[in-house]
């Protein structure tokens, strides 16, 4: 099934990002002996192509570092929430950075990951929300 407009879109500013978010993933890591967990941002997933504005303040409760700290340059108003998460699997340690939007009353997911491990997905429908 061929994926809509707004998930190319998105898709394009995903790559961008990837490509920002790997040398600073490289150099946290060896100050931090772990690499870099971005929350969830925006919290509010954005739909149906409209923007929500990121929280660059946010951090898990086990890291000090942020958005801001970490060196991440988000668009002001996003179609997307973006988040990165570190795994530790059998054969060593990666992040996988993960975005989520809201198209026609469907959640959609892509992951791509980073790491020796083969985590990357390509969009995915995970289900219908349900607004009422």
């Amino acid at each position: 099934m061929p994926i809509s407009p707004l998930l190319e879109e998105i898709g394009v500013e995903l790559d961008a990002l990837y490509a920002q978010f790997v040398p600073l993933q490289e150099a946290y890591q060896p100050v931090h002996y772990q690499y870099f967990q971005g929350i969830l941002t925006p919290q509010v997933i954005p739909e149906d192509g409209n923007t929500v504005a990121p929280d660059l303040s946010l951090h898990p409760s086990d890291q000090a570092a942020d958005w801001i700290s970490f060196g991440a340059s988000l668009p002001g108003m996003m179609e997307f929430s973006i988040e990165i998460t570190k795994y530790s699997g059998l054969e060593g340690e990666g992040w996988v950075s993960v975005a989520t939007v809201i198209e026609d009353q469907s959640m959609w997911k892509k992951g791509k990951g980073f790491g020796p491990e083969s985590r990357d997905f390509d969009w995915i429908n995970i289900g219908n929300i349900d607004n009422e």
